[in-house]
């Protein structure tokens, strides 16, 4: 991907944030998680992404990232994440001599779309490096969505644009196809995936960086090229970011 986030808010104002430092059916909530509001059986749609994000907030809990901004050895280990008892059993998969990750996927009871009887599905993922825990998010394979569920055109600008703008994309409720966090300095920052466009014939995933209840940074890209791989997306452009930080 070569366009590079853009910012939502001044530098000046990030600085100063920086500054302040600061298969399974529909199951109940347990675990308090900051994304909590804008991730609801509504804006989540399937069961399946509802299984995964109550696992994603049991382990988030449970384990630490690696520190972006840290060169030393912050994240839970790859062998401590593997006693992690999720509701589905993963997979173990190598990127290279240094990178792999854990893939947890789960089957919905049913399918959103009526012209296929494959279930939805939806994925945990934990990535490691030297088998140090750096990413984890969740992402949805159901991609059956209507023109009013779509994120307007323009309307993350206005969250960008506007301190504290957190409480406002809750209240707009998006539909969200994927969320995940990391850790730079020592404080959580947010990213969610988001469908945008007009109609559903030209969608976008807007992906939308929350730190501190402000939205921080935007990216908008088509759809269909992340399609192969939302969560990979997702893991390279928290790392885009980390380097915007370092600016």
């Amino acid at each position: 991907m070569n366009k590079r986030l853009r910012p939502l808010i001044s530098q000046s104002v990030l600085v100063g944030l920086l500054v302040l430092g600061h298969t399974a059916p529909i199951v109940a909530a347990e675990t308090e998680h900051y994304l909590d509001p804008l991730i609801t059986e509504e804006t989540i749609e399937n069961d399946a992404i509802w299984a995964a994000y109550q696992d994603y907030k049991r382990g988030i809990e449970q384990f630490n990232l690696h520190d972006m901004a840290s060169e030393e050895v912050t994240g839970t280990s790859l062998s401590e994440v593997e006693e992690f008892e999720a509701a589905v059993e993963p997979t173990f998969h190598h990127l290279s001599e240094t990178e792999s990750y854990l893939s947890y996927m789960y089957e919905s009871e049913t399918t959103n779309n009526p012209n296929d009887d494959q279930p939805v599905l939806g994925e945990l993922l934990f990535y490691f490096i030297d088998e140090e825990l750096y990413y984890t998010g969740i992402g949805s394979l159901d991609l059956v969505i209507n023109n009013d569920q779509l994120l307007p055109m323009g309307l993350d600008q206005e969250w960008l644009d506007t301190k504290n703008s957190y409480h406002l994309m809750v209240e707009f409720g998006p539909r969200v196809f994927g969320l995940s966090q990391m850790v730079y300095q020592g404080e959580d920052y947010y990213q969610v995936l988001l469908p945008q466009g007009e109609t559903t014939e030209q969608m976008y995933a807007q992906f939308i960086y929350i730190y501190q209840d402000h939205a921080i940074f935007g990216y908008q890209i088509e759809l269909e090229e992340i399609l192969d791989s939302p969560q990979g997306a997702m893991k390279d452009l928290f790392v885009e970011l980390t380097g915007l930080l370092n600016e």
